[in-house]
């Protein structure tokens, strides 16, 4: 046998044997090193390599004789070409919803395959997540924990309690979704969970610290965000796992470009295209491109610059894999294009944005969203923008979202501060007061420098 003469070519090469085994029509031992050939590139994070070598293996297994051999291996393989493809096409590419749709049927069919249940279900999960639809997602996310909690397996508990987290916090709950990601954190064991990456997309830890980071800016503490972001990095850089890593720098990006860092959330971009162009990641281009420009058209609104920034909000509306956190991505452009004068342009978009929050429930920027119209509104109807200001801040409060309601609050107050400036004061200075760190960030000395100026 060629692998008996070549031993050093089937742990180096092993798609050369499957390419020879494949041709003298040796139907199983070729599946076995096609499917080596693809394990082997995913711990090199060459991802479109190692779907190539496992949608062979799928080709091959559909001549197998015995059904159910055919099924089990069949649904290993959907799982195996699953994990790839969300790294290279897409979370929410449609060939990956047809995947873990055939994936789903065979455990059905199969019947006592339990344990691989969560893999199909997860790629259900994220297929509905990044497609924005998360009345869909929040279902098969609380589907997974509750079946985690059953089989009494801390990892799947981990992952189940990542999924819901999430969820809640692209929902605006990020006061719900802290809780669950805290535990994803306190069960996370890297010796037992860092394989987990190549089934479940990126590292289970960086996700939950990803997401724990997101979740405390919103909820008004924003060094312990940014620490928790750092350190989600850090993990991040520290894998051999380039999705885990793309996915950091997207939600790293994107968490400091709501924090309005715009140097920082333009760096973070930029290595996430270069990531992107590395691995042939188009739809993590396509997610850096927008955050690169909105970084860039923010700080420095030139005709180039905000003429990229629109192209790129072309390109994320055409692509329809991914739609989660899209309207954060949204309002920061509105306001851009406020401040730069495109008024039209600016409401354009956010009333396009309507639909993801109203159906879909994308609710983390809802309160940013009303605040941005009403700066909008503010030179063309004063009464609708203030009514928008009062609704940004009753949506914060609902979701005790501190940082927007101070933004909204310091907005507020500014429209008041002629005829209403005790009531301004009173109204910024109790929404400030709450806050305990965080003084040196944009939004705090903007609210400190207007507190100032009202109370003089």
């Amino acid at each position: 046998m060629l692998e008996a003469q070549f031993p050093d070519t089937v742990e180096t090469q092993p798609e050369l044997l499957a390419r020879h085994i494949t041709e003298a029509g040796l139907v199983a031992p070729a599946i076995g090193y096609w499917r080596q050939a693809g394990a082997r590139a995913r711990r090199r994070s060459a991802e479109v390599e190692a779907a190539r070598h496992f949608r062979r293996a799928l080709a091959l297994a559909a001549s197998l004789p015995d059904p159910r051999e055919r099924d089990e291996l069949e649904l290993d393989l959907c799982i195996e070409l699953g994990g790839a493809l969300v790294a290279t096409s897409g979370y929410g590419g449609d060939e990956c919803r047809d995947l873990f749709a055939r994936a789903r049927t065979l455990c059905d069919r199969l019947q006592d395959a339990n344990p691989k249940l969560f893999p199909v279900l997860y790629g259900h999960w994220v297929y509905e997540h990044v497609n924005g639809r998360l009345t869909n997602s929040i279902g098969l996310a609380e589907q997974f924990l509750s079946q985690a909690e059953c089989a009494a397996d801390r990892a799947l508990e981990m992952i189940g309690h990542r999924l819901v987290g999430f969820t809640l916090l692209a929902r605006g709950r990020a006061d719900l979704a802290l809780p669950h990601l805290r535990c994803a954190l306190t069960a996370y064991d890297p010796t037992r969970d860092t394989p987990l990456a190549y089934v479940y997309g990126q590292n289970p830890k960086v996700g939950a610290l990803m997401g724990a980071g997101m979740a405390l800016g919103h909820l008004g503490f924003p060094d312990e965000a940014a620490r928790t972001v750092r350190q989600g990095l850090d993990e991040a850089r520290m894998l051999a796992h380039s999705n885990t890593l793309a996915w950091a720098l997207f939600h790293a990006s994107l968490f400091h470009l709501l924090r309005r860092d715009l140097v920082a959330a333009e760096e973070l971009a930029g290595e996430l295209m270069a990531i992107a162009r590395e691995q042939g990641a188009l739809f993590w281009a396509t997610r850096g491109r927008a955050l690169l420009s909105c970084a860039r058209a923010g700080r420095t609104a030139s005709t180039d610059n905000l003429a990229q920034l629109r192209q790129n909000l072309e390109a994320i509306d055409a692509e329809t894999s991914w739609r989660v956190f899209t309207p954060c991505i949204v309002v920061v452009a509105a306001e851009i294009l406020c401040t730069s004068g495109d008024i039209h342009g600016g409401l354009r978009l956010l009333e396009d944005m309507q639909p993801w929050v109203e159906h879909w429930e994308q609710r983390l920027a809802e309160a940013e969203g009303y605040r941005v119209r009403a700066d909008l509104l503010l030179t063309t109807a004063a009464g609708e923008a203030e009514a928008d200001l009062f609704r940004a801040i009753d949506v914060a409060r609902g979701q005790s979202a501190k940082t927007f309601e101070l933004r909204a609050a310091t907005s507020l107050a500014r429209l008041w501060r002629h005829d209403k400036r005790q009531e301004a004061h009173d109204l910024l200075a109790s929404v400030y007061d709450w806050f305990t760190e965080g003084f040196d960030t944009p939004d705090l000395r903007s609210a400190k420098a207007l507190l100032d100026e009202l109370g003089e």
